[in-house]
């Protein structure tokens, strides 16, 4: 895969490849399909999957979709992903907002204050709003509880740092700007 594919999940979904928007998805589970896969990072069991976006079909016809919803994919993605006959994974690389995000948050926990700050200042721009904010999978209630579990994770994490912004910057005297963090 070209390093040039972003995956944007904060704040809502946009995937671009060379700085282009992407778009030609049948539905709005392949995009969501591709996020899953892009964020956890490992192989998922067809059966699974199918049941995480299409649990509330029979499981022939859920299949069927993931099939179609696979179809979809490979036409943008094909080099990005391994399909195997029981399995799909997400092998690619390019850019994930969520997990540099996280990434970088984590990092800062171990440095000391004024280095932390730099960095969760920086990662704090990443969070340009919640995980997947506004999309929505219809018929997809595991999924669903996906999303509003990561979305509650990212949240508290961006609420971390900017707690510790807060701090930092009070600690400095510099009132403006504790005030800013502490508001946000």
């Amino acid at each position: 895969m070209t390093a040039s594919l972003q995956i944007r999940l904060l704040g809502g979904l946009f995937i671009s490849q060379d700085g282009k928007p992407m778009e030609g998805f049948v539905s709005n589970k392949v995009p969501a399909l591709l996020a899953y896969l892009a964020l956890t990072r490992r192989a998922h069991m067809r059966d699974a999957l199918a049941t995480l976006f299409w649990g509330e079909m029979p499981d022939a016809d859920a299949k069927t979709n993931l099939r179609q919803a696979l179809t979809n994919l490979r036409k943008f993605f094909d080099d990005e992903l391994t399909i195997t006959r029981d399995s799909i994974e997400f092998t690619g690389d390019g850019f994930l907002d969520s997990a540099k995000f996280e990434a970088d948050v984590k990092s800062a926990s171990t440095l000391d204050p004024e280095p932390a700050s730099v960095i969760l200042t920086d990662s704090l721009c990443l969070y340009r709003g919640d995980f997947l904010e506004g999309f929505h999978v219809r018929d997809a209630p595991d999924f669903e509880d996906w999303m509003l579990a990561e979305r509650a994770r990212l949240r508290e994490l961006a609420l971390g740092a900017l707690h510790t912004l807060s701090q930092f910057h009070t600690s400095r005297g510099n009132f403006p700007e504790a005030i800013t963090y502490a508001s946000r």
